[in-house]
């Protein structure tokens, strides 16, 4: 349930100076993490919380161990840190969708928004397929 929150949070603050305060947000919810396990399990020691939910990260994304791990579905807790700082290049005056000297700089970015709000198998589909519709080209 804190995945899509923690996602949503980190794609807001992507354009921004923002890769620190994701390093703090992610202590915080570790934090907080561990002291609901120990909340949750208060006869347990530490060593059998860490090693019931704590594992590293299956998808290689990076090589923490200290990953909030299901121990029955397998799923891990996204990190806030994981999230790309993506700045966002202003357009200028002049330049406009129509303009034919500026349409590979549109076509780019349709591409690069296209990425960025889409799940990776419509990613791959479309990589695939050069952007552009087989039905509409």
């Amino acid at each position: 349930m804190l995945n899509p929150i923690i996602i949503g949070t980190a794609n807001f603050g992507s354009p921004m100076v923002s890769k620190e305060i994701f390093g703090k947000m992610d202590s915080i919810i570790f934090g907080n993490t561990c002291r609901f396990l120990r909340r949750l399990h208060p006869k347990k020691s530490w060593k059998w919380i860490s090693e019931r939910y704590f594992k590293p990260d299956k998808t290689g994304q990076s090589k923490d161990k200290w990953i909030l791990t299901d121990p029955i579905s397998g799923t891990q807790l996204k990190r806030m840190r994981w999230t790309p700082i993506v700045r966002h290049r202003l357009i200028q005056y002049t330049n406009s969708p129509y303009n034919k000297n500026v349409m590979e700089y549109f076509r780019i970015r349709d591409i690069k928004e296209f990425i960025r709000n889409n799940v990776s198998y419509r990613q791959k589909l479309a990589k695939k397929q050069n952007y552009k519709c087989p039905i509409c080209d």
